[in-house]
This record gives structure tokens, C-alpha cells and sequence, in this order.
């Protein structure tokens, strides 16, 4: 791979680091929107076409250009042509909302956790590399729990849980982890080469408390199969529970009759500091006041990416899962989901892949966050074109995939309409705007 280096400099911010980031869902709220997702949804269901190919941008996205209910190619490519703008602007969307925590600082009423949150993650900075966050629900109560994830397995997480104007810290061996939601019990389930376990807590008076200690470990020499598919987990030869022998099935009946594992689940989603940050002190996510425009040119992405600023924006940089939905929401209105939209992220030699937000201070884009938004869970960093050619895949796109009717981020080329002619007509980008 070549260390290119992408210009990823806006109007007035140059990069400067990179860190991890994560979503937490919000509601998207609103009758206007819903509506528009219900159009959309129908209409998708009318799309044709798969945006991509599995590995990058480059496939044809549709098989018919027209759809119902929108403007069909012939004049969308007229509109294309029109301006010296970058394109029409065809919807624009302010999200407005959210919660009203305060933060204030009464222990009694169950206020103040969110800058005792705050305050921990002032004293408690990331000592190797950068943390994501989550914020979960454990316990009965309306407070939700702080996950820190160190990214690295031997650091593993912090789960911080607040009481009366109390922290409690569960430190886990290793990173996975599950939890049942508002029943009070979290296991703590890992392992590795042969060697697992289970610890599962429960929180008492704002403390955690271990209600079952076990581990198994070692495998059968005579090559059976040592994992069951049914419980994805590995069958061992040896089983502990509080440091006394049992067989596997003493184990699993002890286990399951203090934890659930069917309704378990682990984080659903992480944060970016800057959006854990911005929640807890006003009670909504950053992009919850920002606005968004969708603009359809043949352009590349550095153009693109030169129009948002000029507009006073950015880039959409789509930092939480609930920005995510928002982003999905607005294009589904707009039946282009046959379209390939640029957004803010893009690949630095020094920083790697991160967000180009004015402002952030966590900008890592590919994480255990955003997984589940790229497709194949990550950058290919180049592509073969049909005559040989490898080029380099410094920018990004977010495209829409029918046959799972979801969206992804896709890195590409900065020029896709000059080196992918199918893509002509159907090529599009997002601006965000702070204020």
C-alpha cells in the first residue's frame, strides 16, 4: 500500500489526531420524518440495483434508472449539468430534539452522574491508544452505566456505575462482555487458546458484586469436535466453579440459573469521546442540532468535499449510529438510494482513516464502532480496474446495498466518475452544517 497522503485540510481546520470513535442510537423522532421513511422505504423496496460489489464502489449500482415517485436519470442528469454550485440542493434536514439531562448536581434525586462521568473521564485519560464508550443499562434505575473500551484485549473495559453520588468501576478481563438489560446482571464471558470463563456481577447499594465465578479449560486429544454450535462454546475437559471441580453440565445448570444467556447482549454500540461528552453535559449527541443537504454531481470527491466548505460546511461525517440513521433517513426520502454519496471520511499516511469534522478530537473512522458500517467491515485501501490498472482508495462514499436494503461506507477513488463511467448521472454528496 502506498503512503499517499490525502489533502484532508477544511476552510479552517487542519487534522491534527486520531482517535477511536462510537455510536450511541437516539430517537430520530418527528411525524415529517416518519412519514418520509415511509415513502422511502416503499419506494427502496421499487430500487433497482446493488451499490457495489463487495469490496468497493466500482459496480454498476442499478439496472433501472427510473423510479417511482422521483425525477428519472434523463433529468436528474440535466440538473447535474445545471450551476457552477456542485449540484442542486434537493433536501435539507434539521434535526432538532432530544434529551433534557442537565447534569446537575443532586445525588439524592439520581442528577449529577453525568458530570461525575465526565470528571471520571477528566482524572482517568486513555493510557495506550484511544478508548471508545458506550453507555449501557444494568441496573433497574434510569442512570445508564459508562463502558471503556481500551481496544486492546489486555487492557479489557471499565464499567463504571454511579449511585448516589457514588462510582463503582468493574474492570473485565479482556473485552467481551454481555449484559441483560435493566435485570441487574452483566457477565463478563471470555477466553482464549483453550482457557474461558465466566464472571457474572450484579450491582448492590451502587457497588458491583460477583454472583458466579467460573472457568473452563483444556481440550479432548482425540480430535473431536470442542466447540458446539448451539451455544458457541467451546466443550472442554476441565470445569471450575468458585475453584471446585464440576463436569460441564453442573456448570452450564449453575451458570444458567443466575444469567440468561439467551437474553444477553452485549453494547449495541460506542461513542466518540466528543459525542459521549456533548451527552452527558447537555443530554444530546452532537449532530442532533446540526443540518444536512444532499447535492447530485459528477463530481469527484475532492471537489465535493471543496463545495461543502464553501457552503459553510463539511463533509457529512457520520459519527454515531444515530447519524447514521438520520443519513439513511434522508436519502431513502429522497428515492436516490441508486445513487453513491461522498462523505467526510478520508485516509491520512500519518493519521489513517478519520472523520473530517471540524472541531472533533476523536476522529478514528474505522474501529469496533464503525465495523458494521463499512463494507466488509473495513477499507480495501485500492481497486483493479478492468484493464489492470490498481488505483488508490483514499476517500470515501456512502452507498446503498438492496439485497440487504442497508447502507455502508465504501472507500473509493477520488475521481469515480472519470474512472467508473457507469456511475455517471448517479453520483451525489452530503453536506453537514454545525449551526
Amino acid at each position: 500500500m502506498n503512503n499517499r497522503i490525502i489533502t484532508i485540510l477544511l476552510s479552517s481546520f487542519v487534522a491534527t489526531s486520531l482517535f477511536f470513535s462510537g455510536c450511541g442510537k437516539t430517537d430520530q423522532g418527528g411525524t415529517a420524518e416518519a412519514a418520509a421513511e415511509t415513502a422511502a422505504e416503499t419506494a427502496a423496496e421499487e430500487s433497482a440495483g446493488d451499490s457495489g460489489n463487495g469490496n468497493d464502489g466500482s459496480s454498476d449500482p442499478q439496472t433501472d434508472d427510473t423510479k417511482e415517485g422521483g425525477t428519472d436519470g434523463a433529468d436528474r442528469q440535466t440538473e447535474n449539468e445545471n450551476g457552477g454550485d456542485g449540484g442542486k440542493s434537493l433536501f435539507s434536514y434539521d434535526k432538532q430534539g432530544g434529551s433534557d439531562t442537565d447534569g446537575s448536581e443532586d445525588p439524592e434525586s439520581g442528577d449529577g452522574w453525568g458530570s461525575a462521568y465526565i470528571k471520571y473521564l477528566d482524572e482517568n485519560p486513555p493510557v495506550d491508544g484511544e478508548y471508545t464508550y458506550a453507555l449501557i443499562y444494568v441496573d433497574e434505575d434510569d442512570i445508564p452505566e459508562m463502558v471503556i473500551n481500551s481496544q486492546y484485549e489486555a487492557g479489557g473495559c471499565q464499567i463504571v456505575t454511579w449511585h448516589k453520588g457514588k462510582l463503582d468501576v468493574l474492570q473485565t478481563s479482556r473485552l467481551y462482555f454481555t449484559y441483560i438489560e435493566h435485570e441487574n446482571l452483566l457477565n463478563n464471558e471470555d477466553g482464549h487458546m483453550g482457557y474461558y470463563y465466566d464472571l457474572v456481577y450484579t450491582i448492590r447499594d451502587g457497588e458491583w458484586t460477583m454472583l458466579f465465578n467460573g472457568e473452563y479449560s483444556g481440550f479432548a486429544d482425540d480430535d473431536s469436535d470442542d466447540y458446539d454450535e448451539v451455544s458457541g462454546r467451546y466443550i472442554c475437559t476441565d470445569y471450575l466453579i468458585d475453584g471446585k471441580k464440576t463436569d460441564r453440565k453442573g456448570y452450564m445448570d449453575a451458570l444458567l440459573s443466575v444469567y440468561d444467556l439467551d437474553r444477553s447482549q452485549p453494547p449495541k454500540s460506542y461513542l466518540l469521546i466528543d459525542d459521549l461528552r456533548s451527552y452527558l453535559e447537555t443530554g444530546k449527541y452532537l449532530y442532533e442540532s446540526h443540518r444536512y443537504e444532499i447535492y447530485y454531481d459528477n463530481c469527484t470527491w475532492e471537489e465535493a468535499k471543496r463545495s461543502c466548505e464553501e457552503k459553510g460546511g463539511y463533509l457529512a461525517c457520520m459519527t454515531c449510529d444515530g447519524e447514521f440513521e438520520l443519513v439513511d433517513k434522508l436519502i431513502r426520502s429522497e428515492l436516490t438510494t441508486d445513487y453513491v454519496f461522498y462523505v467526510g471520511a478520508g485516509y491520512d499516511s500519518d493519521k489513517g482513516w478519520i472523520w473530517l469534522e471540524p472541531g472533533l478530537t476523536q476522529r478514528g473512522c474505522v474501529n469496533s464502532t464503525t465495523f458494521d458500517h463499512w463494507l466488509n467491515s473495513g477499507p480495501s485501501y485500492s481497486d483493479t480496474l478492468p484493464d489492470g490498472t490498481e488505483v488508490d482508495e483514499y476517500c470515501c462514499e456512502y452507498m446503498y446495498r438492496k439485497s440487504e436494503d442497508r447502507f455502508y461506507l465504501n472507500d473509493v477513488t477520488n475521481d469515480v466518475p472519470g474512472l467508473y463511467p457507469s456511475f455517471r448521472g448517479r453520483i451525489g454528496y452530503i453536506c453537514e452544517y454545525s449551526e
